[in-house]
């Protein structure tokens, strides 16, 4: 689970009568992800195609165009027709049953489109009312038409001899051709645009009249043919996704020699395989006369562009995070894998930051439902199931260590006993006293030191996995790994003598000192050190971050000193943990205190301390609806917040200690995802 599949280098060769029987095979197996071939010289070159593809390949593209005609994607689910062993005669009939109708809705399409074109300028002289051959054949008159933005006044004063006709938009203007250039100036005053005048003769609004009924009757020819044609679609459109299905099948394995190398007589094909199914594929192709399979040593010495594909093995619950790691980089072949550490620490910060019992159940709920419900999507079904996973964990961290329910904690803060509590809603007192408040000062200060021993647990595991993958490559690298470790635990020995419950004055055993500060081993820290200030370091802390910094010194170079300074910032990054957590428990209590009191007298709940409802009906609807409207968008906006700054401690401060990324993924020959099983 920490690493990626074992792979095995194969070549499987053989004679080239045997070429396509073995690729058959070989996509059957869904084993080897193919190796291309790059090299040519006079003996050995890159191999043909399968005497088929040409003939695949048409296919393809006929079908391929039926599929665009008929709108395959528009299609409704029915029972399909499987697609025969003649699929060519198929293709065929199918389409010179769909080109006539294609060439009859083109023809519909085109003429109406004319006719919108005839339609559009015959309107402005439907309203001026004269006749078309009105407009022209005048040896001394122009004729000016086109539509106004307003009135047109004045125009004796450019033009004493004129004649206007005007509607409601239009003008046509008729003056001596001499006047027609100062016209036209004159007029643009007015917003005029110029109209062709439109072919024909006789009345404009009759011809307009035609236009609109041809249009009408094409229209509804063009509305029976798409009914034939989606009558086809409903029949077909199954059969056409199979089909193409079955054709990409065909022309990947007809094409696949491309990938081969090949000489006049023989081929060669190059590939990765699990080693763990090895023996599998040389059974599979032992049948085959004359075709060899044999693996090759691994040196473990790869080119980066000749390094193992990578398949991730991860089962069940796990797997569902492999697109976090995805998204990220995939892991090279000789790398630990960080899947499985996102699965344990991903839902942790998630909900730690989120940290309420009532956001987890919702999210447990919606996880669940969309996961299910939205398979078609798997990306978005397997974040769904994270958001589950963080969900659980915010339920856990919610009762446990908040004791906080939809921003209403148990009990009340003591500072301050009349604080809205689910022990007051309840009118019983619940046993159990959670110990953490997120807004007491108390509260605060334990989140911000859980922070730290946050970071410290998850760099701490970030480093000792980067030292398992350098070990064996690059000892330099794997013992700087070492000094880093010794700096952030020498930096985490302050933080454990700074946090203790004496140096706090704390007035109740805090949380954090509990589990860590004040128990074996941390307790045995000594707090003697160095007094800068007000601030005591420990001689310990010193003496481990020197330790860290003369192992870097010669692995890291002179600067190793000052880089300790971003490792102490990387573990101040993690004080998001509490700033979150903080941050929503905070716009969770406001809206709270600001909309509870529809819903309960709170009058009466600040003097005696008793819940009483609200005696207004109509108010107590509204409070549960302006209730429900704001923890909603709380809810959407805490788990926003938590995701990405669960996924950024993850990606930043994380995987920058150990994980380099940039694997190829295992693309198995003949594993293709086909468009029926999308």
């Amino acid at each position: 689970m920490l690493r990626p599949e074992p792979m095995t280098r194969v070549l499987v060769a053989g004679p080239k009568d045997q070429l396509e029987p073995m690729i058959e095979s070989l996509y059957a197996l869904k084993l080897v992800h193919l190796v291309d071939h790059h090299g040519e010289d006079d003996v050995i070159t890159i191999g043909k195609p399968l005497a088929k593809a040409a003939e695949v390949s048409e296919q393809l593209v006929r079908l391929r165009s039926i599929a665009n005609i008929l709108n395959v994607a528009e299609a409704k689910e029915q029972e399909p027709a499987e697609p025969t062993a003649d699929l060519r005669q198929q293709i065929v009939t199918l389409e010179v049953n769909l080109r006539e109708e294609d060439e009859a809705r083109k023809r519909m399409e085109s003429l109406i489109s004319d006719l919108d074109r005839r339609i559009e300028s015959l309107r402005p002289f439907a309203i001026l009312r004269v006749p078309l051959e009105t407009y022209r054949g005048y040896t001394s008159l122009e004729v000016l038409v086109g539509r106004v933005t307003e009135d047109v006044i004045g125009l004796e004063a450019v033009a004493p001899e004129n004649e206007v006709v005007a509607g409601e938009g239009v003008v046509a203007v008729f003056v001596p051709t001499a006047s027609a250039d100062k016209v036209r100036e004159f007029l643009t005053k007015f917003g005029f645009a110029p109209v062709d005048v439109p072919q024909g003769e006789g009345s404009p609004a009759n011809l307009l009249a035609a236009a609109e009924s041809d249009r009408q009757k094409w229209s509804d020819r063009l509305v029976e043919i798409e009914d034939r044609i989606g009558t086809l679609r409903a029949k077909y459109a199954q059969f056409v996704m199979k089909a193409e299905d079955v054709l990409e099948v065909e022309i990947e394995k007809a094409e696949a020699p491309l990938r081969f190398a090949a000489s006049e007589h023989s081929f060669v094909v190059d590939g990765w395989m699990p080693s763990s199914r090895v023996d599998d594929a040389m059974r599979a192709l032992a049948g085959l006369p004359g075709v060899l399979v044999e693996s090759m040593p691994d040196d473990e010495s790869h080119e980066e562009a000749d390094a193992p594909p990578v398949l991730l093995k991860h089962k069940g619950a796990v797997k569902r995070f492999e697109f976090l790691t995805k998204l990220y980089s995939t892991p090279s072949h000789d790398e630990v894998d960080p899947t499985a550490f996102l699965f344990l620490l991903f839902p942790l910060f998630f909900g730690l930051m989120i940290g309420d019992a009532g956001y987890g159940i919702v999210m447990i709920i919606l996880g669940f439902v969309l996961s299910s419900k939205l398979k078609d999507s798997p990306d978005f079904a397997d974040l769904m199931r994270v958001i589950l996973y963080g969900g659980v964990f915010a339920y856990i961290f919610g009762m446990v260590l908040y004791g906080e329910i939809f921003g209403i904690p148990f009990h009340p803060p003591v500072e301050n006993p009349h604080e809205l509590s689910w022990s007051a809603l309840l009118g019983y007192y619940i046993p159990y006293e959670p110990p953490i408040h997120k807004l007491e000062a108390f509260g605060v200060i334990d989140l911000l030191l859980l922070s730290v021993v946050a970071s410290v647990i998850h760099l701490s595991i970030g480093y000792v996995v980067g030292f398992v993958n350098e070990i064996h490559h690059n000892k330099k690298h794997a013992a700087s790994r070492v000094g880093w470790l010794f700096v952030l635990v020498g930096l985490f020995a302050f933080f454990a003598v700074l946090g203790r419950s004496h140096d706090l004055a704390a007035p109740v055993p805090r949380v954090v000192n509990f589990l860590f500060f004040d128990r074996p081993p941390l307790v045995w820290i000594p707090a003697a050190g160095l007094s800068l200030g007000s601030m005591s370091v420990p001689y310990f802390s010193i003496a481990l971050i020197v330790i860290g910094i003369a192992i870097l010194l010669p692995t890291e170079g002179g600067l190793a000193p000052v880089e300790t300074i971003s490792l102490l910032a990387n573990m101040m990054s993690y004080t998001r943990l509490a700033g979150v957590a903080v941050a929503k428990g905070a716009v969770a209590l406001a809206f709270n205190t600001m909309l509870l009191p529809l819903i309960i007298n709170e009058d009466l709940f600040v003097t005696t301390g008793a819940v009483q409802f609200n005696a207004n009906v109509a108010f107590i609807i509204l409070g549960f609806v302006l209730i429900f409207l704001a923890h909603a968008m709380v809810l959407i906006l805490g788990a926003i917040s938590a995701s990405i700054q669960a996924i950024r401690l993850n990606y930043v401060e994380f995987f920058l200690k150990f994980y380099k990324g940039g694997g190829t993924l295992f693309s198995p020959f003949g594993a293709r995802k086909r468009k029926m099983e999308a």
